[in-house]
């Protein structure tokens, strides 16, 4: 299975999930409001389907099972105390239930919030904090859990035999034993949640297909991120720091992608222990102790087979001349020639010798420097194209600032839609425009086409913006942004951005306009013909 399909499928379902939270109802549904001194099991008893039972600002004492399809809204601050310690506070066996905003605590051997057996339902704002488990999902699937927090628990946010979720910009820190923890659970997606300062940060064990991107998992006793027994599982732009170990693959943890992932300042920074066909490539390994270890490494990939880039080994000490053989012979790419493979033999044969440099170039122009993100994982090979070595036949009567630019991007679904995102050295003018060049050229549409420096294209495996015209999981890309020119004035054609070209010409007149004047108000000061009053 190509590495994207289960980035792909779990956003997909996600979307999803999303979509279908609000089941229609045949009753019109009402709002039932609990005060102070009332019962909130008691309002769900008394619901009908789809009601929203708003829970006003207070503390409660009780162990709510919810069976019900309801909304449970917490107004002002809500705490819910476990009755039963050894209870879930909210025990959710129902699907489609919303609960937002609750703080809920004290379900010592239970948890603050249970889903069992249960799907699309949607977690939102809660604070769960001084339980068992602070969230803890069993069996449970298509659930949303977003902006929760769950600190100072054994166990923060903890999937059991779940797959199909999506955990969004959660908070698990200070727990006891795992921040965030999936037992055969696949097919999951964890975007941006922070998980610092637990005995582990992230722990997968036995769980496949799942998709980590943007999390960060610092300062926790053991491993920032744990995979155990784990399967193509995709950890993208990830920061781990200050860890015993940054990012660890334990046993017989295969196919797994890791990608620009920040891993600095740890014991360990990339472990593998027994692993087969796992691919590190993209990531900054930066002042860890240990940088990367690999028991195997001959049966793993720490560089991209087919893009030939590596990471950046913040103790590489080998140059970028152009000396070796190959993609050896370039000098001026940004991966070091010499020193080779690194850290040892079978790890990295084309490391960086430069933080993030595969996603950056000079431009041809030499205005500064372009940087390149893109929502797929394997974007590379970036680099500056000059406009005088492409044909000159069919192209645009446009002012190309920043010249042209190639990249290759690999391991796609074939037919698959990309974005990527170009960040130019300075402003680019509303109304530019982006064209490719392949067999000819054609022009693309932008996004965020706002004036600022950044602009966003997106590319099709086979389509627009594809060299090779192809559905084949690669996508070829040459193009550049060009400046519109205004009509001639006065016999000149001036830029849409004119005043950068002309500022500093401005400047040099201005200089020498002022040195003229003193020159003459010295003149006139010795013939006698200045004066002043």
């Amino acid at each position: 299975m190509n590495r994207k399909i289960a980035s792909i499928l779990v956003i997909t379902l996600f979307l999803f999930s999303i979509i279908t939270l609000i089941k229609p109802s045949y009753a019109s549904p009402a709002d039932i409001h609990v005060y102070p001194g009332e019962s909130i099991q008691e309002a769900i008893n008394s619901a009908s389907p789809h009601d929203t039972i708003i829970v006003h600002e207070g503390t409660y004492s009780e162990n709510v099972d919810v069976n019900k399809t309801v909304n449970l809204l917490a107004e002002g601050i809500v705490t819910v105390n476990a009755f039963d310690p050894s209870d879930n506070v909210f025990h959710v066996t129902a699907s489609y239930v919303n609960i937002t905003g609750f703080i809920v605590t004290g379900a010592k051997s239970a948890a603050g919030i249970c889903l069992d057996h249960s799907s699309n339902n949607a977690l939102i704002n809660n604070t769960a904090n001084s339980n068992y488990y602070g969230i803890y999902l069993s069996y449970s699937n298509f659930n949303t859990l977003i902006n929760n927090t769950a600190n100072l628990n054994d166990y923060g946010i903890s999937l059991d035999r779940s797959d199909y979720n999506a955990l969004i910009n959660n908070t698990a820190n200070l727990n006891d034993d795992m921040g965030i923890y999936l037992s055969h659970s696949n097919y999951n997606i964890l975007d941006s949640n922070t998980a610092n300062e637990n005995y582990q940060g992230i722990d997968l064990s036995y769980s496949s297909n799942n998709t980590l991107i943007n999390n960060t998992a610092n300062e926790n006793y053991n491993d920032g991120i744990y995979l155990f027994r784990s399967y193509y599982n995709i950890l993208d732009s990830n920061t781990a720091d200050s860890n015993g170990i940054g990012i660890f693959l334990d046993y017989d943890s295969n196919y797994n992608t890791l990608a620009d992932n920040m891993v600095y300042g740890n014991d360990y920074g990339i472990q593998i222990s027994v692993g087969d066909k796992n691919l590190i490539f993209h990531n900054n390994l930066i002042n860890n102790t240990l940088n990367g270890y690999d028991g195997h490494p001959v049966f793993n990939y720490w560089h991209h087979p087919v893009l030939l880039e590596g990471n950046y080994w913040s103790d590489y000490t080998g140059v970028d001349d152009g000396s070796g053989i190959g993609k050896h012979a370039i000098a001026g790419d940004g991966i070091g020639d010499t020193l080779i493979p690194h850290p040892d033999s079978n790890y990295d044969y084309y490391p960086f010798i430069s933080q993030d440099r595969w996603k950056w170039v000079e431009t041809a122009t030499g205005t500064g420097i372009a940087t390149f993100d893109s929502d797929a994982i394997a974007l590379g090979n970036i680099s500056a194209v000059d406009e005088s070595e492409l044909p000159s036949v069919g192209k645009p009567d446009l002012y190309f600032k920043h010249g042209f630019f190639s990249f290759l991007v690999v391991d796609l679904i074939p037919d698959q839609t990309i974005i990527v995102t170009i960040e130019f050295p300075s402003n680019i003018p509303i109304g530019s425009q982006y064209w490719e060049y392949n067999i000819g050229w054609f022009q693309m549409p932008i996004e965020s086409d706002d004036g600022d420096n950044k602009i966003i294209i997106q590319i099709t495996d086979g389509g627009l913006g594809d060299k090779d015209g192809i559905a084949n999981g690669i996508i070829v890309h040459t193009g550049g942004i060009g400046v519109l020119k205004v009509p001639p004035v006065g016999g000149f054609t001036m830029f849409a951005n004119w005043f950068d070209i002309l500022a500093p010409w401005i400047g040099i007149g201005l200089v020498a306009l002022l040195t003229i004047l003193a020159f003459v108000v010295v003149i006139k000061k010795r013939r006698g013909y200045y004066f002043h009053s």
